[in-house]
């Protein structure tokens, strides 16, 4: 039994993995006279046909339509990260300079810095 037999079942002998189109026909026309109904069968048939093809292309356009999506998705993720990776590094060129200043130690001495005053300035 095929995976598809398994999730969607289906009565359509046409569906049958062991489908013969010669013991179908035979079913259909048992007898001459029955062939009398032979342009139903076709017209069936066609809609048949046509009603398939319909469905073959709608998920045609779904798979297609998701293959974009998915591609936008990922350049949109792509574009994420590029931004994430260039503020990361504005942060690590801000911290630099501050873990430079600090004083031995991790987390420093624990004894705050004061201010230096600049030359000439006036303390007020």
């Amino acid at each position: 039994m095929y995976v598809t037999q398994q999730i969607l079942p289906s009565d359509d002998p046409f569906d049958a993995a062991d489908f013969d189109a010669v013991a179908y026909i035979n079913a259909r026309f048992p007898a001459e006279q029955s062939l009398h109904h032979i342009d139903d069968v076709l017209e069936e048939m066609r809609l048949r046909a046509t009603a398939t093809d319909t469905q073959i292309r709608d998920v045609v356009r779904s798979l297609a339509s998701a293959d974009q999506d998915g591609r936008t998705s990922l350049l949109h993720a792509q574009e994420a990260i590029a931004e994430l990776f260039s503020r990361f590094q504005d942060i690590k060129g801000i911290t630099r300079p501050i873990s430079h200043r600090e004083s031995p130690g991790m987390w420093g001495s624990g004894v705050e810095r004061q201010p230096q005053m600049m030359p000439g300035a006036l303390n007020v």
